[in-house]
């Protein structure tokens, strides 16, 4: 930990902030991998007559995480923390982890890395409110590249990368309280939901 943060020393915010993402993101030769460890106590897998409650390892949506690292977190975090009383599933957040799932999923089979679907854990949720807040602006349903405004109130049909400042967020896909989207709307007390087929 300690190499870890005397390289990020004696540089600005900004040059830390690149340095980070280019070491942790992106690449199959990374330094570091981010993800979240997020708890879903009310989650009850009725058909496994599991006990309530799942806790999931999670990664940045547009991150295609290679399936060794997937392995390797789940396997370090199931050592970690051997006193979690719910069980540990890798949960492939958005479009990309989904897609890359589907080539690892007879590998994760086979190596007992449990994993849920977005639709199987929010299966039954069509609206979940992450930020809770009063939002004004003009509805607006945004697309990939539009310009966005402290004035208006984005209607996501997908997850962005980044996210500046805006009168309140509405995705489309489902979002975890730890997702990136979330986080800057809890930065920028901005009101944040997902509402299934919002548009």
């Amino acid at each position: 930990m300690r190499d870890t943060l005397l390289r990020y020393q004696n540089i600005t915010y900004d040059q830390g902030l690149t340095q980070f993402s280019a070491d942790a993101y992106f690449r199959e030769d990374r330094r570091h991998l981010a993800g979240s460890v997020v708890a879903y106590d009310n989650f009850n897998n009725s058909q496994n007559n599991d006990s309530s409650g799942l806790y999931t390892v999670e990664f940045w949506p547009t991150d295609p995480v290679p399936a060794k690292l997937i392995e390797q977190a789940y396997q370090t975090i199931s050592m970690a923390m051997p006193f979690l009383s719910s069980p540990l599933a890798y949960h492939p957040v958005g479009n990309t982890h989904e897609q890359e799932y589907q080539a690892f999923a007879e590998q994760f089979a086979r190596d007992n890395i449990r994993t849920i679907l977005t639709d199987e854990l929010f299966g039954q949720l069509g609206t979940a409110v992450l930020n809770k807040g009063e939002a004004f602006g003009r509805l607006k349903v945004i697309n990939p590249g539009d310009l966005i405004g402290e004035d208006i109130v984005l209607i996501y049909t997908f997850i962005p990368n980044t996210l500046g400042h805006v009168g309140g967020i509405i995705t489309e896909e489902p979002q975890t309280p730890l997702s990136h989207i979330n986080l800057k709307a809890r930065q920028n007390d901005t009101p944040n939901a997902y509402k299934r087929c919002a548009h």
